[in-house]
This record gives structure tokens, C-alpha cells and sequence, in this order.
């Protein structure tokens, strides 16, 4: 059951992690393969913080979402003067660039060894320590961001950044603000993702630039895209197959040898299969 518990604790922060990713792909319609960017400098700032200067972890991860909102505000304006591919290329250099500046900052990040020992949360005095303790919180966590993601999706602002999806040029004549309604997306885009990085950071005890290169942004971007872009179910959707699957497939012989070979094939497959006969995500609505 504690394997069971701590599977289900990864579900919530990607379920966080994808549910900030699709505020930009799928309801601003700007395709970024950055994202694990603003997963690592949440999990980074969160650890740092409450190893080098003591902060409890509710205060660290507070400062996490800050912080990573800030960057991501920063970010963006100069990515929204690309557009298309360029737009992609422009993520992609973002991504490289922070994780090779958190490599390259030993003196405070610790450099290729990372951080180690990060303190675990404690509510009321009581620290969280089990995977079922972490399941609970977490979820109480998740469960919340993903619905106040939902409510701003759903309000009025949300309506206008779809607008701005589907017809810049109208939504321009209408009045709206295209580029501040782009910008204000990437900050709380960017403020999930630094939640889901210091829920991930205090859980796992330990991070290094390893955990949040290339591979991994395309790993969130598949559970968004899986799951149904656009949608509120997607993203959580695409998350619990995206983490269930290998985890299945782990039963799959040795974890060694050529079975292990056999397992990742079966998982792209998998995946492969998802695509083909379900373009629009798992959650998605049926294309016409």
C-alpha cells in the first residue's frame, strides 16, 4: 500500500504540473516545450530556501510560486515576439538556459550534485512523513489549484484568452489586450508550476538538473496533449495514464535485461495507439 501511496503522491504534482502547462498550450494555444524551466526553478527555490535559511515549507513554497510567477512573467516577454516555431525554439532555449544556469552555480545550488536532505512539510507541529500522510496533503493541495485553475479557465478572462487562441486579430479588434492576456496566462502558468516543483522538491528529498531536463517538458507536454488540451479533466487525465502505464508495465518481467526493452516498447505503443485513434485526448472533445 505505501508503493500504492507514493504513486498517487506523484499524480498530484503532475496533475498541478500539467494542469499550468495546459493554461498555455491548450487554452492560450502557444506551444511550449519549456516547462520543466519553471518546474525546476519552483523546486530549486523552495529547497534552497528552507535548507540555507530555515523557512518552513508552507512559507518556502509560498516564495516558490512567487518567484517562478516573476520568471515566468520575465520569460514571456520576449517569447511572445516569436510566434510558430520560433515560439518553440525560443521555449526550447529558455529550458536549456535555466537548467544549465542551475548546473553551473555550484557555489548555490550545489552544481551537477544537487541538494540533498531537503527538509520534509509539517502542518500544526506534525511532520509529514508517510507516503500516505503526503497522498492526503498533496492531494488537498492539487485539489485546490487544479479547481482555481478551472474557476479563472471559466471566468471571463479565461473566455478572452481562448479568444485570443482562436482569432488574434479579432480578439485585437475587439479591443483586448492580446499580448498582457498572453502574459498574465504565462504567470499563473508559471505559479502552478512552481507549486508542483516544491511539492515535488519536499517530497523526493532530493533534486539535481537531472530531474528537469528536456525529457521531462516533453513528458508534461504528453499528458496535457494526451489527456485533451483545453479541458479541465485533460490534463489530470493524462497524468494518471502518463504515471500508471510504466508503472504497470514495471510488472512486465525484470526490470533489467531485454525485458526492460520490451516494457518501454509496449509503453510507446501505448502511447503511439492514444494518438492515433484518440487525436483530440483521452478528455477531449470528439473532432468533427
Amino acid at each position: 500500500m505505501d508503493y500504492l501511496f507514493a504513486v498517487l503522491t506523484f499524480f498530484t504534482i503532475y496533475a498541478v504540473l500539467a494542469t499550468s502547462l495546459n493554461i498555455v498550450v491548450g487554452h492560450a494555444g502557444l506551444l511550449s516545450i519549456g516547462h520543466a524551466a519553471l518546474f525546476c526553478v519552483g523546486a530549486y527555490v523552495s529547497a534552497l530556501v528552507s535548507l540555507r535559511l530555515g523557512l518552513a515549507v508552507p512559507l518556502a513554497a509560498v516564495l516558490a510560486v512567487v518567484v517562478t510567477a516573476i520568471v515566468g512573467g520575465l520569460v514571456t516577454v520576449p517569447l511572445l515576439r516569436l510566434s510558430g516555431d520560433y515560439f518553440i525554439l525560443g521555449s526550447l532555449g529558455i529550458q536549456i538556459i535555466v537548467v544549465d544556469i542551475i548546473r553551473n552555480l555550484d557555489a548555490l545550488t550545489e552544481g551537477p550534485r544537487g541538494l540533498a536532505s531537503i527538509p520534509r512539510p509539517s502542518l500544526g507541529g506534525l511532520a509529514v512523513e508517510s507516503n500516505l500522510s503526503f497522498a492526503i496533503v498533496y492531494g488537498l493541495v492539487a485539489v485546490i489549484a487544479c479547481l482555481l485553475a478551472r474557476y479563472l479557465m471559466r471566468s471571463p478572462y479565461g473566455r478572452v484568452l481562448e479568444a485570443t487562441r482562436d482569432d488574434e486579430e479579432a480578439a485585437s479588434a475587439l479591443g483586448r489586450n492580446v499580448v498582457w492576456t498572453r502574459v498574465r496566462a504565462f504567470i499563473l502558468s508559471a505559479a502552478l508550476a512552481g507549486l508542483a516543483g516544491s511539492m515535488y522538491a519536499h517530497f523526493v528529498s532530493f533534486i539535481d538538473p537531472t530531474s528537469f531536463g528536456f525529457s521531462e517538458s516533453i513528458y508534461i507536454l504528453s499528458m496535457v496533449v494526451i489527456g485533451g488540451m483545453g479541458t479541465a479533466r485533460g490534463p489530470l487525465l493524462g497524468a494518471a495514464l502518463l504515471l500508471a502505464a510504466p508503472e504497470i508495465m514495471r510488472f512486465v518481467g525484470a526490470s533489467t535485461g531485454s525485458d526492460a526493452y520490451i516494457r518501454q516498447l509496449l509503453y510507446a505503443v501505448l502511447l503511439i495507439a492514444f494518438a492515433y485513434f484518440r487525436p483530440q485526448g483521452i478528455g477531449g472533445k470528439r473532432l468533427a
